[in-house]
């Protein structure tokens, strides 16, 4: 058996779920950039995964 968590896309108010993921951050004494916030909003939509953004920042470089 895989020890992978199968993850599903956030069901819950997604603004909320960035502004909660954007305070704990801060509160770790770290900002996140615009980019990595929308992002998060994507995968919590389930609009693209982890690898789909990773692939995207490859092309990009």
């Amino acid at each position: 058996m895989s020890d992978k968590k199968e993850l599903t896309p956030y069901n819950g108010d997604i603004d909320d779920f960035v502004r909660r993921v954007e305070g704990a951050m801060a509160q770790e004494g770290m900002k996140l950039s615009s980019d990595t916030l929308e992002n998060i909003k994507k995968i919590a939509l389930g609009e693209a995964s982890a690898d789909d953004i990773l692939e995207e920042k490859k092309k990009v470089r």
